[in-house]
């Protein structure tokens, strides 16, 4: 066999065996997905289980016959290219256009390589099969972190056909422009296809994990900078590089977040950037501060001061909010008062506060620096009815009552 690519790569993958295939094509890509002849070990024990015991079928509520490979490739090629659609609008066109997906015999491990991707074979079938066989073919009992896994697995994997393969980075250190790209590219995947609470829920799970526990009185956020790649990793704490998957995919939501246009929901600029990005970079090397010129060129101003707080540090603010609305002669306004804590005295960010009216809405910004207390008046069209911080989970922080 030949295989070819436009751009050099420094590495490529392969995979064999008899396979079963299908395909999808769209305007922007061809997505090729290929399933195994055969079922695995494991889901052969299933089947038959199965087959000999109808009360067991029952229990799962799942018959025999649904645990095949034939026709499931269709879906995983259905949701990859659906994936590189959404991709192709947020970030811009690549050189990779016709990509195959293949069947690994793993549960929780995926690979990608220019062209071609590796995934578990359970993320070929769709979510009630997946929680029907969790427990009896792979023995966890932690579903809902599992299935996390997988409602973004096959979409992170197509991500990196642009962050990894067609953009390129120097060393470890500019790692988190790969995966934490890659699992932000999960969540506009689930945005565009599923809707904003599924975004939401996503962002609030990175949340969760940016601040999860890993052992010895330290959060996961406390391990260093994001910067520091798979050095974030030691033998005591092997997962902590997993650090530039969930705040490395924060850094980018929030760069997102300051650019977004509240008023038209609009992501215009943000889309304008990343396709710089891609096309100034593609087949390129770039890094981190090559990134951070782009970032600059679209806000029109130095970000030493963001890149320095939440690429080469580690402080993650905790705020407190108090609200006062006063009304005088029919006008209304709004006094927000606001307390930033757990950084130094030269952090700043901006926080977007949502009011919401009985007809619309207006979004109101205060920047906060330092730990002292701020407090701005906002002249408001019309009377509040509630006040939302934070909308979109904009910053990652704490808000305390």
């Amino acid at each position: 066999s030949q295989w070819d690519s436009e751009i050099e790569h420094f590495a490529a993958g392969f995979n064999y065996g008899r396979f079963s295939d299908v395909t999808e094509k769209s305007k922007q890509c061809e997505i090729t997905c290929y399933t195994n002849e055969k079922l695995s070990d494991a889901l052969l024990t299933v089947r038959r289980i199965l087959e000999e015991n109808r009360d067991q079928q029952a229990d799962l509520m799942l018959m025999p016959q649904e645990l095949t490979t034939d026709g499931i490739g269709k879906n995983a090629a259905i949701e990859s290219r659906n994936a590189y659609e959404v991709f192709n609008h947020f970030f811009g066109e690549i050189p990779i256009r016709n990509i195959n997906i293949s069947q690994q015999p793993q549960v929780s491990i995926a690979a990608s390589w220019p062209t071609l991707i590796f995934l578990p074979f359970t993320a070929f079938y769709d979510e009630s099969v997946r929680q029907r066989l969790f427990e009896p073919v792979i023995g966890l009992r932690d579903y809902g972190e599992w299935e996390f896994y997988h409602e973004g697995v096959a979409s992170h994997e197509i991500a990196h056909q642009w962050w990894a393969h067609s953009v390129m980075t120097s060393s470890y250190h500019d790692a988190w422009l790969n995966e934490g790209f890659a699992t932000y590219s999960e969540a506009l995947h689930l945005q565009v296809t599923k809707g904003t609470d599924d975004f939401k829920r996503y962002m609030r799970n990175l949340r969760r994990q940016v601040f999860s526990d890993v052992g010895n009185g330290m959060s996961l956020a406390e391990l260093g900078p994001i910067w520091l790649g798979v050095r974030l990793s030691s033998l005591d704490i092997p997962q902590g590089r997993h650090l530039i998957y969930v705040k490395g995919a924060y850094v980018l939501h929030m760069l997102r977040m300051m650019l977004f246009d509240y008023s038209k929901k609009s992501d215009e600029c943000f889309i304008k950037m990343m396709k710089d990005y891609v096309r100034t970079y593609t087949g390129k090397v770039a890094t981190t501060e090559d990134f951070k010129n782009v970032v600059e060129k679209h806000f029109d101003r130095s970000m030493d001061w963001f890149f320095d707080q939440w690429v080469y540090g580690t402080e993650i603010p905790i705020y407190s909010f108090n609200y006062d609305i006063e009304e005088a002669g029919g006008d209304y306004f709004l006094t927000i008062t606001a307390l930033q804590n757990n950084v130094s005295s030269s952090f700043e960010m901006p926080i977007p506060f949502v009011v919401n009216f009985k007809n619309g809405h207006a979004v109101v910004h205060l920047t906060l620096k330092g730990n002292e207390a701020m407090a701005k008046q906002f002249h408001l069209p019309q009377e509040p009815i509630s006040i939302e911080a934070n909308p979109w989970n904009a910053v990652l922080c704490t808000i305390v009552q």
